[in-house]
């Protein structure tokens, strides 16, 4: 979630769509006259009914995203004009789309084989409660090639291209997999995270986890220092509560990877000034010291060296996030910078081959405010991995492309060539997500659950053949952010919490989306993500290829 300042006195949060769209969260009752909720509104729905129906939409998303800025810097009246613009954009459109009038769209896939085995990536009910049996819930079908050429008919549905036959399931390195979850259990009993309780307490488990082929987990409860440390006493004499994380990270199967964050500082740092009161310099010269002992120590206890290490470690932790959305509610990148030098060298003083993730980033803007300063403070040094956070309606994807250049550009001109991108937080809900004390301010438009599926298969393949390098679905394996479902997050989950009377959506059933994410870890894990081809298969198609231990694997779809 985002947080952006509009004007003194106010604030609008934002999920994070894309690069381009506005936020439409208000926090504050006192809402100015003039702010365009309703245009915004608008545009949305317009925006959405235009793509999906394969309209290029790219001036209307470029006028937004212009009003975006406008609003962060309080001009209301610019923002109205833009947003007008954008509107008029997309109602200029005519009422087809040029060559792609039909939904779904016939296009030519060069082959080396005389067969090839077609597989709809979602599956073919409406919802995931008609699912009886996993191995018959996808279309499949046998497609002849002629002169090297398979004909195909697609749609908005990605599909799996095979040749010859299936490939076989493979597991690959998990180090090389980019299939990830935020976080990546499923905690026995509901969960309500305005009142949680220690985890210990709940209960988890990776059966659904390791099901759907999950390699990667980066576990809610991250390694706090004021709960780790409570108090002065405990930060003086160095006493160390491990209990509950212990518990967390010493129950990841040793075949799932783990990203650990480092967090919860803000009761020794100085505040900042309202509106922005995170900040990161430290109270005193002893509080820094102190915490630097404490990342020797957390990483020291989990690295797997055999030298002071958690009792019973089977999984050691390789990857080390320093704080979380760094770039809400602060402009303080100065004091980030320092914290990243400082936890950087302590990182590595205690496990010189684990990799340090810079704090990822909530909403774009933060990257030209936040981290491009960040960057040139830097100057090349002390980050490992970049990562940023992205949600919003199903087709909120498409923004990827623009923004992952914008980060590969800010990354190379400072010094960060080999920085890799990942996305440890990215997902889109089922239903309409309502909270009830901002009606009719918050609006997200009404998604089905085989919109939620198909997102997920782009939201993963599209960031793969960009470059980045891992993705996570969050927020959970299992819906209920809050427990109350008044939150967007409380949606996005493939998996149902709400024990109500309709039972496609009662307690434990699996959303349409759960499948496909099986399925999508079955036909591409095993393959170079280093090197997916894109394929060039006329307006409007995404056809991407991998290669599966020298055998292809084609995702396509049309937009």
């Amino acid at each position: 979630m985002t947080v952006i300042k509009i004007s003194s006195g106010f604030m609008i949060i934002t999920t994070l769509l894309s690069s381009l769209f506005l936020s439409n969260y208000v926090t504050s009752a006192e809402i100015p006259e003039k702010l365009p909720i309703e245009k915004a509104k608008l545009f949305q729905v317009l925006a959405r009914e235009k793509a999906a129906k394969g309209f290029d939409i790219t001036r209307a998303l470029y006028l937004n995203k212009k009003s975006q800025e406008a609003a962060s810097k309080g001009d209301i009246i610019l923002v109205n004009k833009l947003l007008d613009d954008a509107l008029k954009a997309l109602n200029d459109l005519p009422e087809k789309p040029p060559k792609m009038s039909l939904m779904k769209r016939l296009i030519e896939l060069p082959v080396k084989v005389d067969k090839a085995i077609v597989t709809e990536a979602v599956p073919k009910y409406k919802s995931g409660q008609e699912v009886k049996e996993y191995e018959t819930t996808f279309d499949t079908k046998t497609v002849t090639a002629r002169n090297g050429i398979v004909k195909l008919e697609i749609s908005s549905i990605p599909i799996y291209v095979e040749e010859g036959s299936s490939t076989p399931v493979l597991k690959g390195r998990t180090e090389d997999s980019p299939f990830g979850f935020h976080p990546g259990y499923t905690y026995n009993t509901p969960v309500n995270r305005n009142n949680l309780v220690p985890p210990s307490k709940i209960g988890f488990n990776y059966k659904n986890s390791v099901d759907i082929g999950l390699r990667w987990n980066r576990p809610e409860f991250y390694f706090l220092w004021n709960i780790i440390q409570r108090t002065d006493f405990d930060v003086k004499e160095g006493v160390f509560d491990w209990k509950e994380n212990d518990y967390v990270y010493g129950n990841v199967p040793e075949n799932i990877g783990i990203v650990a964050n480092i967090s919860g500082i803000e009761s020794r740092v100085i505040r900042g000034d309202m509106p922005f009161p995170r900040a990161f310099a430290f109270k005193s010269k002893f509080l820094e010291e102190k915490y630097i002992h404490f990342v020797r120590k957390i990483v020291e206890r989990y690295d797997g060296d055999g030298i002071d290490d958690m009792p019973g470690l089977k999984n050691p932790i390789r990857y080390w996030q320093v704080d979380n959305e760094p770039d809400v509610d602060t402009k303080d990148w100065k004091g980030y910078a320092h914290l990243m030098e400082i936890s950087y060298k302590a990182i590595k003083e205690s496990c010189p081959e684990c990799k340090v993730i810079v704090g990822g980033m909530a909403f774009p803007k933060g990257f030209e405010e936040f981290y491009l300063p960040l960057f040139k403070s830097l100057k090349g040094k002390y980050i490992d991995v970049f990562d940023f956070h992205q949600f919003g309606p199903e087709w909120a994807w498409m923004g990827y492309k623009d923004f992952v250049n914008v980060i590969k550009k800010g990354l190379s001109e400072n010094g960060y060539d080999k920085v890799e991108i990942w996305i440890t937080e990215t997902g889109t809900y089922t239903e309409r997500p309502v909270v009830p004390n901002l009606a009719p301010i918050m609006y997200l438009p009404e998604q089905t659950e085989k919109e939620q599926a198909c997102s997920l298969i782009k939201r993963y393949v599209y960031a793969l053949s960009l470059g980045v390098k891992k993705i996570f679905w969050a927020f959970g394996l299992v819906e209920g952010f809050t427990g109350t479902g008044n939150h967007e997050f409380d949606h996005t989950g493939l998996i149902y919490i709400r024990d109500i009377n309709d039972p496609r959506r009662g307690l434990g059933v699996k959303k349409l989306a759960y499948y496909s994410y099986k399925m999508m870890t079955e036909k591409l894990e095993g393959s170079n993500f280093s090197k997916i081809e894109s394929l060039n298969l006329g307006e409007g198609i995404f056809a991407y290829k991998f290669n599966k231990s020298g055998r292809p694997v084609y995702v396509l779809w049309a937009q």
